[in-house]
């Protein structure tokens, strides 16, 4: 799996060195249109990930108190409400 997140991790790494002022319009804006599917289908495996993690409730192995704290806390971001 971690294969997997290596991919899509160069793939971004790569998205993040186009250079957006060389770009036509339309070459932008079928770049943004392909980049909000795939946004879409990834938040879709990020959902149903999130879902059999919590159903596990595999956040809890290290004595965490929820899953939102154990996010929170391994992402670096601010809870949720």
């Amino acid at each position: 799996m971690e294969c997997l997140v290596s991919h899509l991790r160069e793939a971004v790494d790569d998205l993040q060195l186009i250079d957006v002022d060389g770009l036509c319009d339309e070459d932008l804006s079928g770049l943004l249109v392909d980049l909000h599917t795939q946004s879409a289908r990834l938040d879709a495996v990020r959902v149903e990930l999130t879902g059999a993690w919590d159903a596990r409730r595999a956040w809890s192995t290290d004595g965490a108190k929820s899953a939102a704290a154990w996010l929170a806390h391994r992402t670096h971001q601010p809870r949720g409400p």
